[in-house]
């Protein structure tokens, strides 16, 4: 881990801060203010370092947040109060966990990730082993003959021969039209 010491030059007494990296790096041999040779090991000098003391602006956005989050949980009250019911039934309301290091024009809410309907398909659809014959499940120690047959059956069997019949007939026509619109285009 590299880290800065302080140092304190013999000739210009002025102090200079020296980055070891590697940590275990030998202190400087030259001052780096006036290239004066140093001791022969140097001892590091302490230098004071101001306080980290926060803004104004800072604790205002944290203020902003926690009204918000304030103002929700009350909101939960009432609306327990006057809904009827506990307010543990509209805890889904409140808020409680917001981004506090927006930039401009990001949303300071958290909205759980949309559903991933495939995800849920393939979990309620599961079976053991592999499916022959219909349903989904992964075919993973199938053999290519069962493959094969799974095509031609289940929810849509020979569905790949049924599209290929359906648009080789029109295939040849619609490629000259298309041909024939890609050269009027470079043309003109």
């Amino acid at each position: 881990m590299a880290f800065f010491r302080n140092y304190q030059c013999p000739e210009c007494n002025g102090v200079f801060r020296f980055l070891h990296h590697p940590s275990d790096a030998p202190p400087p041999d030259r001052c780096q203010l006036c290239a004066a040779w140093m001791l022969d090991t140097p001892e590091p000098v302490f230098v004071p370092q101001a306080p980290g003391i926060g803004t104004l602006q800072a604790k205002s956005h944290d203020d902003v947040y926690r009204a918000m989050e304030d103002a929700s949980e009350a909101r939960t009250h009432l609306m327990a109060q006057y809904g009827g019911g506990s307010a543990s039934d509209y805890n889904h309301t409140k808020i409680t966990d917001m981004h506090d290091n927006t930039r401009e024009g990001d949303i300071s809410a958290k909205y759980a990730p949309p559903p991933n309907y495939v995800q849920e398909f393939m979990k309620l659809n599961q079976s053991q082993g592999p499916s022959i014959g219909g349903g989904f499940a992964p075919m993973s120690g199938a053999t290519g003959a069962e493959w094969a047959a799974a095509a031609h059956t289940g929810t849509f069997p020979h569905q790949g021969a049924a599209t290929l019949a359906s648009i080789s007939p029109n295939h040849a026509q619609l490629a000259r039209i298309m041909e024939a619109g890609g050269r009027l285009n470079r043309d003109g």
